[in-house]
C-alpha cells in the first residue's frame, strides 16, 4: 500500500533474501541484500477542457426565465473521466446563485455536454457581459482501486442581449371631441396601437411628449397611461392622454414623441421591451359658428331710424350659431364711431346661443347731433366658449 501523502519520486528498497543448503552433510545458512528502486509516478493529468457556452433558445433577455446554458467541454487528459459534479457560481443578474449538476463518464479524448437549468435574469438587468464561474469536480479510478480527485475552475463569459424593439404600428390619433383648436381647453388625446409582432405584447407604459403650447394640468409636458392586457399579433389597444390644455397654439400638424416600455413574450419569458413611435397631432383653424344675419334699429320695442341727436335709441344685432354645439356667455366688446356713446348692453345672446338658433345683441346708444348722416362702422367682438 501507498499513503496518500507520498510524494512522487524514486524510492531505494532493501530486498534481503536468506536460504540454507547443504554441503557435504552440512547445513549451510546464507544471506544476500539487493538494492531496489521503487518509482512513485505523479498523478496522470484527468482534465475537462470547455471549448463553448450557449444559451438554448433566443436571449437571454432582461427579464428572461428558466433557461439552460449549455457547456461543451473535451476530455484533453491522460485518463478516463468516470463522473463527477459541475457547479455553476451566479452572479447579478443571473439568479440562482448556485447550480450543480452531474457529469457522467467521459472516455479520453471525447465531448460532453453539461446543461445548467432553471437560470432567471433580473428584470431591471442592463445588456452587456457578465463574468460567473464554473467548477468541475472530477473523479477518476486508476491501477490498484485508487481514486483520484480533481477540482477545476474557468471563468466564463454569458451575455445578456438587447430585448429586440416591439413591432408596433401607429393605427389612430384623434381628439376626444374629432378636433382641437389654438386655446382648446381640458382635451383627451387617443392614440390606437396595433402589434405586429408575432409575440405577445402585455403592459404597456406609455409616456407622451407634448409640443410646445400643449400642456397637462399641472403644467407638465409628459402625460403618461398604462395598458395592462396581453395584446396578440394584429389586436389593437387605445391610449388614453390627458387633460390637455392648448394655449396659442399655430393651426397645423405637430409631430409628438411616444415611448412605449412593455412586457413581450418570448420563449415563454416576459422580457422588457421598448421602442420610440412618432405620432402626428393636428390642431385645426377655429371657424367661428356666429355670424350677423340681421342688423335693425329700435325705439322703446318698435323699429325706428337713426338721427343726429337720438337719444337712448338701440341697435339690434341678430346673431345666427351654424355650428354643432351651444356657446357659453358671449362677452361682446364694442367700438363706436365718434359721436355716439353706449348706454347698455342687453340681448339673449348674452347667455349663449344654441345651435340652429338666432340670438339678439341690443346695444343702447346716444347719438350725438355732430355725427354726420351716412354710413358708419361698428366692431363688436365677441368672446365666448364652445364645447
Amino acid at each position: 500500500n501507498i499513503a496518500g501523502n507520498v510524494t512522487p519520486g524514486e524510492y531505494q528498497a532493501l530486498q534481503v533474501f536468506e536460504y540454507s543448503y547443504i554441503v557435504n552433510g552440512s547445513l549451510k545458512v546464507d544471506v544476500e541484500e539487493n538494492t531496489v528502486v521503487l518509482e512513485v509516478s505523479s498523478w496522470p493529468s484527468v482534465e475537462l477542457s470547455i471549448i463553448e457556452v450557449y444559451w438554448e433558445g433566443e436571449g437571454p433577455y432582461p427579464g428572461s426565465s428558466d433557461l439552460s446554458l449549455v457547456v461543451r467541454a473535451r476530455n484533453t487528459g491522460e485518463v478516463n473521466v468516470d463522473g463527477g459534479d459541475a457547479v455553476l457560481e451566479l452572479e447579478y443578474p443571473f439568479t440562482p446563485e448556485t447550480i450543480r449538476t452531474s457529469i457522467l463518464r467521459v472516455v479520453q479524448g471525447d465531448s460532453v455536454e453539461i446543461v445548467f437549468s432553471g437560470i432567471n435574469v433580473d428584470y431591471d438587468a442592463l445588456p452587456g457581459n457578465y463574468s460567473t464561474s464554473i467548477k468541475l469536480e472530477l473523479q477518476t479510478t486508476l491501477y490498484s482501486n485508487v481514486i483520484y480527485t480533481v477540482v477545476e475552475e474557468e471563468i466564463v463569459t454569458l451575455q445578456v442581449e438587447t430585448p429586440p424593439t416591439p413591432k408596433i404600428r401607429v393605427v389612430s390619433v384623434k381628439w376626444n371631441s374629432n378636433v382641437a383648436y389654438s386655446d382648446s381647453q381640458s382635451m383627451t388625446l387617443r392614440v390606437s396601437l396595433q402589434n405586429l409582432d408575432q409575440n405577445t405584447i402585455s403592459s404597456i407604459n406609455a409616456k407622451l411628449y407634448l409640443f410646445d403650447g400643449a400642456t397637462g394640468r399641472d403644467g407638465s409636458r409628459v402625460l403618461e397611461d398604462f395598458y395592462g392586457p396581453s395584446i396578440g399579433y394584429g389586436d389593437v389597444a387605445e391610449l388614453v392622454f390627458g387633460p390637455i390644455y392648448l394655449h396659442g397654439v399655430q393651426p397645423g400638424t405637430y409631430n409628438t414623441s411616444l415611448t412605449i416600455e412593455c412586457l413581450m413574450n418570448i420563449g415563454g419569458s416576459w422580457i422588457k421591451a421598448e421602442t420610440l413611435l412618432e405620432i402626428p397631432v393636428i390642431v385645426s383653424n377655429y371657424t367661428s359658428p356666429l355670424s350677423i344675419v340681421g342688423v335693425e334699429w329700435l325705439y322703446q320695442g318698435s323699429p325706428a331710424i337713426a338721427l343726429p341727436n337720438a337719444t337712448d335709441i338701440v341697435l339690434r344685432l341678430r346673431i345666427y350659431n351654424g355650428g354643432e354645439s351651444s356657446t357659453g356667455s358671449i362677452v361682446p366688446e364694442i367700438q363706436l364711431p365718434k359721436g355716439m356713446r353706449l348706454l347698455s348692453i342687453g340681448g339673449s345672446c348674452l347667455t349663449g346661443i344654441a345651435p340652429g338658433y338666432v340670438g339678439t345683441l341690443d346695444l343702447h346708444l346716444n347719438i350725438s347731433q355732430a355725427v354726420t348722416i351716412g354710413e358708419h362702422l361698428i366692431q363688436v367682438n365677441l368672446t365666448y366658449q364652445v364645447q
